[in-house]
């Protein structure tokens, strides 16, 4: 109080000063009830003063506290009234709020509940594939319809599976027929051979070698396709690319192709927009994937079939094998690239291990590229390959 220049100063009920601490000189000692009430509104001319009093054990007091006019004094008067009803309005507020949120936990959690056990019913029936749309209402609606997609794709994953299972199926008999193939010739020419009572001409033993031999590739090529489109399919198979001329590239393996026996004298051309062209590219895994191509072009085709290949290297490599020769039916060109498919033509006989084209997939996706086919039953087949 010292500090801030206060001082206090304690009246009896007559208006003497009984007792003050820090009270000015110039102050008086005893008032009159109008000079307190004047000194109330009015202060003095170096102080401004509030006035109140107090009870203490049955005897009333005034006190009277001074603080320099430096200081503003601000008097709030409050309407009793007003404040008692006000007081009675925040109550009952306060107690309707209340009586709402408990009227709206409980509307909630019936709903809650309720939708809980449809969406509990429904992820049931999903799980036993007898799924029906539910009747969607505003709340959750989002997941209603998650429901219902989450339910399409299962049965779409479904059907998915069934379809791979079957061909797999198929694939596995037609894999163990190939196999027994090769198996049954090789035994039996190993079996003549062995014999060490039968006189065999050295010129018939090179051709039953040669026989055993044939077959013993034909056995180990489908072991090794098998091998290899799990390794793709599985990132196991680590690609070594290199940096390579893709023009000359490809010139070498169809050359490759037309020294064979099977192939010699076949009318397939090769055309390149660049001598100089280059990519990166694992060279063993491409190369089997061009040579399967260009084969099928020419195994599934007559004789007298054209194959043109085109390399386009101006923005990227773009790969080209288009014939004349046969074509396919719809069924044929949506099932090329899956694994164990075989050709449903009536006029060809199916051969291989139905993984060829698959593994040509899998090849050209693992070089970042894409592949795609079109094909006209009667006109021919166009196959197109792109790396980046």
């Amino acid at each position: 109080m010292a500090k801030n220049g206060l001082w206090i100063q304690i009246l009896d009920a007559t208006g003497r000063d009984v007792c003050n601490y820090d009270k000015p000189s110039t102050v008086s000692n005893t008032y009159q009830p109008y000079e307190l009430l004047n000194l109330y509104q009015n202060g003095t001319d170096q102080y401004s003063v509030f006035v109140n009093s107090v009870d203490v054990r049955d005897t009333s007091y005034s006190y009277l506290i001074g603080f320099p006019l430096s200081i503003s004094k601000l008097v709030m008067y409050v309407d009793t009234d007003r404040y008692n009803s006000g007081k009675t309005l925040i109550a009952a507020t306060v107690i309707l709020t209340i009586v709402l949120i408990i009227a709206l936990a409980v509307f909630y959690n019936v709903v809650i509940s309720k939708s809980y056990e449809k969406i509990r019913a429904s992820l049931g029936s999903i799980a036993s594939r007898t799924y029906k749309p539910v009747s969607k209402h505003r709340f959750l609606m989002e997941i209603y319809e998650g429901l219902d997609v989450l339910n399409h794709d299962i049965a779409l994953a479904d059907q998915q599976r069934e379809k791979d299972t079957k061909a797999r199926e198929e694939w596995l008999a037609n894999i163990t027929h190939d196999l027994k193939t090769p198996l049954a010739p090789i035994r039996g020419y190993a079996e003549l051979l062995s014999e060490t009572n039968t006189n065999i001409p050295s010129e018939l033993s090179r051709e039953y070698g040669a026989i055993i031999l044939k077959n013993t590739l034909y056995a180990e090529q489908l072991v090794n396709d098998l091998k290899l489109t799990y390794q793709l399919q599985s990132n196991m198979f680590p690609l070594k690319k290199e940096l390579l001329n893709i023009t000359r590239f490809v010139k070498e393996v169809v050359i490759d192709i037309l020294n064979t026996p099977d192939f010699g004298g076949r009318d397939v051309s090769f055309i390149a927009n660049s001598e100089e062209a280059t990519c990166l590219f694992d060279p063993l895994l491409l190369r089997r994937a061009i040579t399967n191509i260009i084969v099928n072009a020419l195994t599934h085709n007559d004789p007298g079939t054209e194959v043109r290949i085109t390399l386009d290297a101006d923005n990227g490599v773009k790969l080209t094998v288009a014939d004349n020769g046969n074509g396919m039916m719809e069924q044929e060109l949506g099932n090329l690239f899956t694994r164990y498919y075989r050709g449903t033509s009536t006029e060809i006989k199916a051969e291989g291990s139905g993984l060829g084209m698959a593994i040509v997939k899998q090849i050209v996706e693992a070089h970042g590229g894409v592949i795609h086919a079109k094909s006209i039953q009667g006109i021919g087949t166009t196959i197109t390959i792109v790396l980046p």
